[in-house]
């Protein structure tokens, strides 16, 4: 017997006088290999020059929720900058995602066409597009917006320039794996009869991928939305960069960090309320 069978011995039972010995459990090797390799790769983590203060977690907690010692003054104050600041902002960056969005979007579609292996059918094509937007895609979101920036200034506008070439990069990508992978029988019939292209894909694919296109498009405004905070740093305009201002103003403004934070929180909540709804709908 094994030192593997002396610790998780295995379960016999007897069948018709037979002894059968149940599989043994394979989910606390599975446990115990992944622990393994998280000791294993502490080792490479450098901690000499770490320090650690937990105990400023709930000092900075209850700064951000006593507007009594922050710069809102009182509890009718921190709502009025919610209702009059904060709301606002967040609308503007709602509304700032969902053009970034739909522009990219809407610009996906051609290249996705284009890299579409069964649509181009010529490597001279689609091998280029794929390449162009591979290229896209590796450039940070954060980088992005720094080039919108010192290109448009600070504003709403670099915020929507970022979020449309992310989204290009990120639905271009998604929507052409899905057209290769569509039953092009109605396509291939469609052309036989002397349908152009353009006509065979609109009546034979568009009916396929809609469904899924529009998931796909949900799902991207769902990541803008929460990547909109960071580019608030950058000047890409909206609650970004309300938070950046108040977490760079000092220790008197967390109350307004507290504020922002939970109206993020919030409107998180409902978009991924609103995107589980739409999905089962279209599924």
């Amino acid at each position: 017997m094994t030192l593997i069978d002396k610790i998780f011995p295995k379960k016999q039972f007897n069948v018709n006088g037979k002894t059968i010995s149940k599989p043994r459990n394979k989910t606390i090797f599975i446990v115990l290999i992944i622990l393994l390799l998280f000791v294993g790769f502490m080792f490479f983590i450098p901690t000499e020059n770490i320090i650690i203060k937990f105990e400023q977690f709930p000092v900075i907690i209850k700064k951000m929720f006593s507007p009594n010692i922050g710069k809102t003054k009182s509890w009718a104050g921190w709502f009025l900058y919610i209702k009059e600041v904060v709301i606002p902002l967040m609308l503007e960056t709602l509304n700032m995602c969902f053009l970034g969005t739909l522009f990219g979007s809407i610009l996906a579609i051609p290249f996705a066409i284009l890299a579409a292996r069964n649509i181009s059918k010529k490597g001279w094509i689609y091998q280029p597009v794929k390449l162009i937007m591979n290229f896209i895609r590796t450039i940070p979101t954060y980088v992005l917006a720094v080039i919108a920036m010192i290109c448009f200034g600070i504003g709403m506008l670099t915020g929507i320039v970022a979020m449309t070439i992310f989204t290009f990069g990120l639905m271009a990508k998604m929507l052409y794996e899905i057209i290769e992978t569509v039953d092009m029988g109605p396509f291939e019939s469609l052309e036989s009869t002397g349908a152009k292209k353009i006509e065979a894909f609109r009546y034979a694919v568009i009916p396929q991928i809609l469904p899924i296109f529009i998931g796909y498009f949900i799902y991207a405004f769902e990541i803008n939305v929460r990547g909109s905070v960071i580019l608030g740093y950058v000047g890409a305009g909206g609650i970004g960069l309300e938070l950046d201002t108040a977490i760079s103003e000092g220790a008197h403004y967390y109350d307004r960090v507290g504020a922002i934070v939970i109206v993020i929180f919030v409107v998180v909540l409902i978009l991924q309320s609103f995107t589980r709804y739409v999905r089962g709908k279209l599924q």
